[in-house]
C-alpha cells in the first residue's frame, strides 16, 4: 500500500507539470523502481561485459604474437616440444590463422588415426615422460586425422567388457611411430581371452612401416650380436605385463615345485655329463640350504619384497615356474618383439639402471610399445632358445648393468643363479613355444683381447672425445 501511495503522489506531481516541462525529481524517483533499474542495470551490465571481453581478448591476442610465439620458437629450439605444444594450443584459441604459427604446427605436432575393434573405445593420451599426468581424452573410436604432440606417448583404451589396452608411441628422429595410423584389437574379458597378469601381443595390431609384429629380422629386434638371424612370423601370444615376483614364486615352493618332478622337462646338463634330477635339485638351494631361490633365505624372500621380482634363479628354475603356472619362457622373437628395444632412446631413461638394486615390478615408467613393465633393466630376463655351448639367452639388461645391455644380447649358463636375473613368462597359441622361433641360434661376441691396439697418439684423440 505504501509504494500504491508513493506512485499516486508521482502521478498528482507529474499531472501539476506543464507538458512540456520535465521533473527530474520525479524521473530520478522512477528509475529507482525495479522495472525501471533492472533493465537498465542488466543492459549495462551486458554493455561492459562486452566491453572487458574486447579488452581481455586483445591483451590475449596480444599476448599471442608477442610473447607466446617467440616462447614457442624458443621451446623448439630446446627440442622441448611437450611444452611448445601445449603453448600453442593455448595460442591457437587467439590467433588460430596466424601463418607463423601455421609453420610451428608442423615441427611440435603429428596428425594421426586411431582404429579399434570394436569401434567405440575411450580413448586416453598421457606424455609417456609424465606418468603422473592425469590422463587426457582424445575421443572415442575411430579418431580420424587428429593432431597429436609430437612426443613421446602413452595410450589407454577403454571400453565396458573388454580388458584395459595400453600403448606407447614413441618420436625417433622426428618421426612418430606408428606414421599415420593406430589400431588396437580390444579382448573381451568375458571369454578370458587374455590370462590374468598378461598382455596380449598380436599379429594384428597394424603399423603403417615397417611391420614389426609380423616380422622381426635382427636389425628389427634391436640385438646385436646374432648370426644369421631369420625372419619368422608371430602369431597371437601373451606375455606377462611385469616380471615374475617373489610372492608368484613362493607359490610355486609352496606348492610342491622342488619336489614334483614332472614340472622339470629338460636335461641337466653339467661340464659335460648329464645330472640326474635328484642331483641337480640339489644345486637349486638359498642360502640356508633350503630348496628356493640363491637370493631367499630359509625357503622364503625378504620381508616387504613380495612385490619384487623373483631373482637368483636358474634357467631350469625358471622353465620349471613357466611349466607349473602353464606358461612358457619367452623365445627371443617373442621377447624383443615386446620389449621394443627400437625405442630404447625413450624406455631406458625411465628403467632401472640406477645401480641400486631391484625395485617394486612396475614402479619404473618405462614400458614397451604393447604396455609391459621393466622389460628395460631391473632383472635380466631368461628366454627360450639355446645360444650354444649349451648356454641360454638372457636379455634386458639388469639395474647393476650398463644401460646398453637392454639392446645387447647376453647368454649365461642355464645353472647361472646371479642375484641379477629373473624372468617372465609367454604364453602361445600351442602348448609351447615351436618352429624357427625356439630353435638355438649363435650368439656372435667379439673377443676385445684379441684386437691390436692403436698408437697412444690415437688414443689420447678417442680419449679427448
Amino acid at each position: 500500500m505504501s509504494e500504491i501511495g508513493r506512485e499516486l503522489e508521482d502521478c498528482r506531481a507529474h499531472a501539476s507539470e506543464p507538458v512540456s516541462g520535465i521533473n527530474l525529481r520525479v524521473l530520478f524517483r522512477q528509475s529507482k523502481r525495479p522495472r525501471v533499474a533492472i533493465p537498465v542495470l542488466l543492459l549495462l551490465l551486458a554493455l561492459g561485459s562486452l566491453f572487458a571481453g574486447w579488452l581481455h581478448r586483445s591483451s590475449k591476442i596480444r599476448w599471442a604474437r608477442t610473447q607466446a610465439l617467440p616462447q614457442i620458437a624458443q621451446l623448439i629450439e630446446r627440442e622441448k616440444l611437450g611444452e611448445a605444444y601445449a603453448l600453442a594450443v593455448k595460442a591457437e584459441r587467439y590467433i588460430p590463422d596466424d601463418p607463423m604459427l601455421g609453420k610451428f604446427w608442423t615441427a611440435i605436432s603429428w596428425s594421426g588415426s586411431i582404429h579399434t575393434i570394436p569401434s567405440g573405445v575411450s580413448v586416453f593420451r598421457r606424455n609417456y615422460n609424465a606418468p603422473d599426468s592425469p590422463w587426457e581424452l582424445v575421443g572415442r573410436s575411430p579418431i580420424k586425422k587428429r593432431r597429436m604432440p609430437l612426443v613421446d606417448s602413452q595410450w589407454k583404451f577403454e571400453l565396458t567388457g573388454f580388458s584395459t589396452a595400453e600403448r606407447f608411441t614413441v618420436v625417433s628422429f622426428g618421426d612418430v611411430l606408428p606414421s599415420n595410423s593406430l589400431s588396437v584389437v580390444m579382448d573381451e574379458e568375458a571369454r578370458q581371452k587374455t590370462p590374468a597378469g598378461m598382455i596380449h601381443q598380436t599379429d594384428r595390431f597394424v603399423w603403417e612401416a615397417p611391420a614389426f609384429l609380423q616380422t622381426t629380422p635382427a636389425d628389427l629386434l634391436g640385438l646385436p650380436g646374432f648370426e644369421d638371424l631369420q625372419e619368422v612370423l608371430l602369431g597371437d601370444y601373451w606375455i606377462d605385463r611385469y616380471e615374475v615376483t617373489n610372492q608368484q614364486f613362493k607359490e610355486f615352493l609352496d606348492r610342491g615345485g622342488y619336489r614334483n618332478q614332472q614340472y622339470w622337462k629338460h636335461e641337466f646338463r653339467k661340464d659335460g655329463r648329464t645330472l640326474s634330477w635328484t642331483e641337480a635339485m640339489t644345486l637349486f638351494r638359498d642360502t640356508t640350504g633350503r630348496p628356493g631361490p640363491a637370493t631367499w633365505e630359509q625357503g622364503d624372500y625378504r620381508r616387504g619384497q613380495e612385490d619384487f621380482p623373483v631373482s637368483g634363479v636358474s634357467w631350469y628354475e625358471a622353465a620349471a615356474y613357466a611349466e607349473f603356472a602353464g606358461k612358457s619362457l619367452p623365445t627371443i622373437y617373442h621377447w624383443a618383439t615386446a620389449a621394443s628395444p627400437w625405442a630404447s632412446a625413450s624406455i631406458v631413461p625411465a628403467s632401472n639402471f640406477a645401480g641400486q638394486g631391484p625395485a617394486r615390478v612396475g614402479s619404473y615408467r618405462g614400458i614397451s610399445w604393447f604396455g609391459a613393465h621393466d622389460m628395460s633393466g631391473n632383472v635380466k630376463e631368461w628366454c627360450w632358445n639355446e645360444a650354444g655351448s649349451g648356454r641360454r639367452f638372457v636379455l634386458g639388461g639388469a639395474w647393476d648393468e650398463p644401460a646398453y645391455m637392454f639392446n645387447d644380447a647376453d647368454a649365461r649358463s642355464p645353472f647361472e643363479r646371479s642375484a641379477n636375473i629373473g624372468f617372465r613368462c609367454a604364453k602361445y597359441r600351442s602348448t609351447g613355444p615351436a618352429g624357427k622361433a625356439a630353435e638355438p641360434l649363435t650368439l656372435q661376441a667379439r673377443n676385445f683381447s684379441r684386437e691390436k691396439p692403436v698408437s697412444d697418439a690415437l688414443f689420447r684423440v678417442y680419449k679427448s672425445l
